[in-house]
């Protein structure tokens, strides 16, 4: 009789231990797919803040090209110097030295911004080779989503070169200096180089 107690206790013990690690696995299990499923949703909306932060500079690239097209294009002539005149050597970045490189930053209220931009971290430079080729400007537009969108803080960079026309007076222009088999009338002079104007 008691050889039939102990042996049914062993039992009890041996399914409760059972039931507790089977208990326990599923527990750990549950817990580490919850983990996974919360890490790959933070994953996304990360990836989705980043993507609308690029969407949002882009737009203001779009931006400011259209503006700096408008500049070119109603003003003429002086249209180079008349948006250079800002042009400040801190204004360039660490790889463009200032001896060779024209940088400036476009002032924020001369643009209308994205609904998400954040104008205190939001940036438009214009940067050009001052001596190679002053007709190239590299824009660069940096955005930071500010705290009306629920990726506030993602941020994104982008670049894009633009040609613009340059013009300089009359009196500087010197036939003679016409490479052979270009028409003059399809060249505008730059200083040291030359832009096919057509």
């Amino acid at each position: 009789m008691r050889k039939h107690i102990t042996v049914k206790l062993q039992n009890g013990m041996a399914t409760l231990m059972a039931t507790t690690s089977l208990l326990l696995l599923t527990s750990m299990s549950g817990w580490l797919s919850f983990k996974s499923v919360s890490a790959e949703t933070t994953r996304s909306q990360q990836q989705m803040f980043a993507a609308q932060a690029l969407a949002t500079s882009e737009a203001l690239l779009e931006t400011a090209i259209a503006s700096i097209d408008l500049h070119y294009a109603s003003r003429g002539a002086v249209a180079d110097l008349l948006l250079w005149n800002r042009a400040s050597p801190l204004d360039c970045p660490a790889n463009k030295p200032a001896t060779q490189w024209q940088c400036m930053l476009l002032a924020m209220p001369d643009l209308p911004l994205p609904v998400f931009a954040d104008p205190v971290h939001t940036s438009v430079r214009l940067v050009r080779d001052a001596h190679q080729s002053p007709h190239r400007i590299i824009v660069m537009t940096e955005t930071r989503l500010n705290a009306m969108h629920p990726g506030v803080g993602s941020r994104a960079t982008v670049q894009q070169a633009l040609y613009v026309p340059i013009h300089t007076a009359p009196p500087l222009f010197d036939p003679s200096l016409w490479p052979v088999g270009i028409d003059p009338t399809r060249v505008q002079r730059i200083a040291g180089t030359w832009k096919n104007g057509g």
